[in-house]
């Protein structure tokens, strides 16, 4: 595994550490209708933002405001 693999293997396993950690917090549904990470990019600092976003939302315990479920239906990733 290369360093640049290695990083990007770390970052994800700390978003999904994240991920979990705000699940137990707000519910294994909350992020049901959040988008953390822009779908787009598979890039550290894409992973890095998302990261940062639920570690804010934990520290302020205050959960992520989800997409409301009709716009979610119609988005298309």
């Amino acid at each position: 595994m290369t360093i640049i693999e290695n990083d990007m293997s770390n970052v994800i396993q700390l978003l999904n550490n994240k991920v979990e950690e705000y699940k137990n917090m707000f519910g294994k549904n909350s992020l049901d209708y959040v988008i953390i990470c822009d779908p787009r990019l598979m890039d550290i600092d894409n992973f890095n933002s998302g990261i940062k976003k639920l570690e804010e939302a934990i520290k302020n315990n205050k959960p992520i405001e989800p997409i409301p479920k009709e716009i979610w239906e119609n988005l298309i990733f």
